[in-house]
């Protein structure tokens, strides 16, 4: 296989092409030992190796191969999208933090992202259903509910949720027993707090302003909503005397996925966040992101 994972037979005579070839034309060998198929080098590691091994051929003078090389260099690049489509949430303030860390890791790749706002639950159907290509970010639990989204198993967020009541002093931590025997206001579909706090003392809504309205007019005695969000959101939509807990009441980290049609490409995002997350790379665009958006937010966020 050379470009894309096409596996290309040789004619016998050629033999001694692949056997010079894996003695070094192309790290990481483009063939076994075999020496007449080409090996993964764009299912592995992407076009740039690809062409950097096409160069190499040339080199050698390995004509035949980096014809045949070539070829299907432009095939898979033809074939490979050059843009996805993925679902998001409006009012999420981590969106922004996990699109950024998506966004670097495909733009290594050579793939632009697009995005369609959508309500929670609507984003996730229509990415299983092949209506987008895929899922900004959700919980584990959450996505395997789904059997036709492909995980890309490196968290691109991070989410912390706390509980928010009204006053202008709250407890630094609110015992579990006591969040069980009140009413709390949280946003239909987040599968980490339906997880954390029981059934019965959950009240769904649409969004997590309208989890904090309902805090704002005595319907509920707490908000659970993911903190950054929730600082953002008040800042933004001053609502009066509420605080904010300072002990979390759940963490949770939260994956990107893919429709099943590009688990291909999906593999290859998670080889590359994996690296970025080995890297540090990604705790640097959380840190730089949050701090952008608590910049933003200036002086009112609590």
């Amino acid at each position: 296989m050379c470009a894309g994972g096409l596996a290309v037979g040789f004619p016998r005579s050629w033999r001694w092409a692949g056997r010079r070839a894996n003695a070094g034309a192309c790290p990481p060998p483009c063939w076994p030992a075999a020496g007449y198929r080409i090996g993964p080098v764009i299912a592995g590691t992407g076009p740039a190796v690809a062409a950097e091994c096409l160069v190499r051929l040339l080199f050698q003078r390995l004509y035949p191969l980096a014809f045949v090389c070539a070829v299907l260099l432009a095939v898979s690049a033809r074939a490979a999208p050059q843009a996805i489509e993925i679902a998001i949430l409006d009012n999420a303030a981590m969106g922004p933090v996990a699109l950024a860390v998506l966004r670097e890791a495909y733009g290594r790749l050579g793939v632009d992202i697009r995005t369609r706002t959508l309500p929670l639950r609507r984003g996730i159907q229509m990415a299983d259903q092949g209506e987008v290509d895929g899922d900004l970010m959700h919980s584990l639990p959450a996505l395997k509910e789904w059997p036709h989204l492909t995980v890309v198993k490196v968290p691109v967020v991070r989410a912390v949720f706390v509980a928010y009541k009204q006053g202008t002093a709250c407890p630094d931590v609110v015992p579990a027993r006591e969040l069980a025997a009140t009413r709390i206001a949280y946003m239909r579909g987040t599968v980490a707090v339906e997880e954390a706090l029981p059934k019965e003392a959950l009240l769904a809504t649409t969004n997590n302003l309208d989890a904090f309205k309902h805090l704002q007019h005595g319907i509920v005695q707490y908000a659970v909503v993911g903190r950054l969000e929730g600082d953002s959101l008040l800042a933004s939509h001053p609502m009066g005397n509420i605080c904010k807990v300072a002990t979390p009441v759940v963490t949770s980290d939260l994956f990107h996925s893919l429709n099943s049609r590009h688990a291909e490409l999906a593999a290859r995002v998670e080889r590359v966040l994996q690296e970025m997350s080995d890297s540090g790379e990604i705790k640097r665009i959380w840190s730089r992101e949050i701090q952008r958006l608590r910049s933003q937010a200036g002086p009112k966020q609590r």
